[in-house]
Order: structure tokens, then C-alpha cells, then sequence
């Protein structure tokens, strides 16, 4: 195995060690870290259309409806129709909502602190600037603090 092969298994190695931890992130509410990230885009967004959140979520438009259905059903979205175009339909995050991807946010933020704990300010700037380059050359997919939907996760548009 040549030096790049075993970088690139060391660092896959160690992306699903944190990938594992995210899963703590929602660990004591009742909602996927998924779920999650689909409340965080559409709180970021405040208010949009099913189809224009699955295109930033990277989601068909089904799976994004099915996973909406859901997050209404549990009172952290509200869906209205549009006044003008009644073919229009908005969805936003609830109140709810809100205060859960707060909580959330400040769960990970506290999570991630403490991985960062045992570095110095010099290799926390050295680690973010890495991952940014890193980051800059990734396809494009949706930016916010968390992850898409769900059992919609396998309907990812390719």
C-alpha cells in the first residue's frame, strides 16, 4: 500500500470515528440527526418550497415531502399555501422548532469544543484552514450545521 493509500485510510478511519459521535448531537431528543439537518437548512432558510429545499439538501423531492410530513406531524413545521398561487406551497420551522435546533446546536457546539479541547490555538487555525481547502473541493452539497432527512438519506440525488 503506497503513502497516499494509507493516508487516505487513516483519515477515512478517522472520519467515521466522528461521523459515530454526530450521532450524540441528537442523542436525547426524539429526532434524527437527519431530521436535524433538514430543521437547521429550512431555520436557516425560514421559509421556502419543498422542491427548493431538496435542491440545497441535495434530496429528490419526494424523499424531502416525506421527511416534511413527518417534521409536520410532530409540530416542528408548518406548511401554508401561497396566497397569490394556491399551486404554491411554503413550509417553515415552527417556534418548536427553532428552540430545538438552538438546543441542538449547542449540544454539538459542546461535543466538538471538547474534540478541540486538546489542541492549540496555533493547530485549531492549522486544522481549519486544512479542512477548509479540504472542503473547497468537495461537490457541491448543502451547508448547513447538520445532515439531510431520515430514510431519505438513500434518496440523494446522484
Amino acid at each position: 500500500m503506497g503513502e497516499i493509500d494509507q493516508n487516505v485510510a487513516q483519515i477515512a478511519d478517522m472520519v467515521v470515528k466522528i461521523a459515530r459521535q454526530t450521532v450524540q448531537w441528537t442523542a436525547n431528543e426524539n429526532i434524527s440527526k437527519e431530521q436535524f439537518f433538514l430543521l437547521a437548512t429550512l431555520k436557516a432558510k425560514q421559509r421556502t418550497t419543498i422542491s427548493d429545499l431538496a435542491e440545497q439538501l441535495n434530496l429528490t423531492p419526494s424523499a424531502t415531502t416525506i421527511a416534511i410530513n413527518r417534521l409536520v406531524g410532530s409540530g416542528h413545521v408548518s406548511r401554508t399555501r401561497d396566497e397569490k398561487d394556491r399551486r404554491l406551497v411554503w413550509v417553515e420551522v415552527t417556534d418548536k422548532a427553532v428552540d430545538l435546533v438552538a438546543s441542538l446546536c449547542a449540544h454539538r457546539n459542546k461535543l466538538l469544543a471538547g474534540m478541540l479541547a486538546n489542541l492549540t490555538s496555533e493547530e485549531i487555525g492549522q486544522f481549519i484552514t486544512l479542512l477548509s481547502k479540504m472542503v473547497a473541493h468537495l461537490p457541491h452539497t448543502a451547508e448547513p450545521p447538520n445532515e439531510s432527512a431520515g430514510k431519505e438519506r438513500s434518496h440523494t440525488k446522484q
